[in-house]
């Protein structure tokens, strides 16, 4: 999302504690609507989309779990984000990320390994240990 204007301390509607947060006015990336959102909802990890644009997108599905390059991928990013994942010690912690492209679009990643001579059998790696998953 993209802050729009920041609204300074609020109490929330429904906090019966009587919390402040730091709120803010964002636009939505996708349909471009305006939400108000805490602080840290929009913070360098947080959604780029409004909720309800978030939703549509997770149930457009592609149909391809089954296949082994989709186990390829998931681990890949369980590698560098997952910090319970077993290799997590070899890519996250040192700070190994997978590129914007791929991270969440397992569409782009095996249309990317497909076409550079992923088959079945084969592993995918990086040239460069110290450099990040990327084409």
């Amino acid at each position: 999302m993209k802050v729009i204007k920041y609204l300074g301390k609020m109490f929330p509607d429904n906090d019966k504690r009587g919390l402040k947060f730091q709120y803010v006015l964002c636009e939505c990336l996708d349909c471009k609507k305006y939400i108000k959102a805490k602080k840290y909802h929009n913070s360098k990890n947080g959604s780029l989309v409004c909720r309800e644009c978030g939703i549509r997108k997770s149930k457009i599905k592609h149909g391809l779990s089954y296949e082994k390059l989709y186990s390829v991928w998931t681990d890949m990013n369980a590698r560098c984000y997952k910090t319970k994942s077993k290799g997590y010690k070899y890519c996250g912690i040192k700070g190994t990320i997978v590129c914007t492209e791929w991270k969440n679009d397992y569409l782009s990643f095996r249309n990317w390994a497909l076409s550079n001579g992923y088959k079945e059998g084969l592993t995918i790696e990086r040239i460069d240990g110290n450099k990040n998953y990327e084409p």
